[in-house]
């Protein structure tokens, strides 16, 4: 048996043990999902940023998702020991003045902006400082993966977000991180790659499936 034949049959049996588990009430059903087996790459890029860039924002000394010569550019928060370890996801784009959007769906109750938050535009220190503030004493977002994008609309991004905020939360398929994902392809064509995100933890999406997408490494949000 070829070590990809081997290793797809696990995730499959990890997928069902934990569905099931799920049924039999000892585990969250929406949060089934993949297990973390690849880690994720070293990424350079973002720890060679242009200081003369972070300068402008004000965050001189500290990494940031901002980057040089980014005509567009997305991150995906996470708040990794939310729902049983199984993590929580939040986003943000940027527009071309370097100016940011954000949003995340923070519990399942009722529609439209309860339950759920966006905000934008403003700059990058006030975007961190919310993803910071927004869950401080339950399960706080603590890091961050950004990709620079050749395009992106902040506006595309803000108008499918606020349209799946009028539709009913599903554990498996309308949930915090589909919403993240249908955010950010809604940005720009370039995330039109990603994976929907449904059935899969929030954890193993930030830690595995960005890495297939060549995402930059996580950025620890302090």
């Amino acid at each position: 048996m070829s070590d990809i034949t081997r290793c797809s049959r696990l995730a499959a049996l990890a997928v069902t043990v934990t569905v099931c588990a799920a049924a039999a009430g000892l585990a969250p059903a929406a949060q089934a999902a993949v297990p973390a087996t690849t880690p994720a790459p070293t990424h350079a890029a973002v720890r060679a940023m242009d200081r003369a860039v972070q300068a402008a924002t004000g965050t001189a000394d500290r990494l940031t998702p901002n980057a040089p010569a980014a005509a567009g550019r997305v991150c995906l928060f996470v708040a990794p020991t939310a729902v049983g370890a199984l993590g929580h996801a939040g986003w943000a784009v940027m527009d071309r003045s370097g100016q940011w959007y954000s949003g995340a769906t923070e519990t399942t109750s009722a529609k439209g902006f309860n339950g759920n938050w966006l905000r934008g535009p403003e700059n990058v220190n006030s975007m961190l400082g919310h993803f910071k503030d927004q869950r401080r004493n339950n399960d706080p977002y603590t890091q961050f993966r950004c990709k620079n994008t050749s395009s992106g609309s902040p506006a595309g991004a803000v108008t499918k977000f606020k349209g799946l905020m009028g539709t009913d939360y599903n554990w498996l398929t309308n949930n915090c991180l589909t919403r993240s994902v249908a955010t950010l392809r809604a940005y720009s064509s370039a995330m039109n790659g990603l994976k929907s995100g449904v059935s899969v933890a929030p954890n193993t999406y930030y830690t595995v499936y960005l890495s297939y997408a060549g995402w930059e490494s996580s950025i620890p949000l302090r």
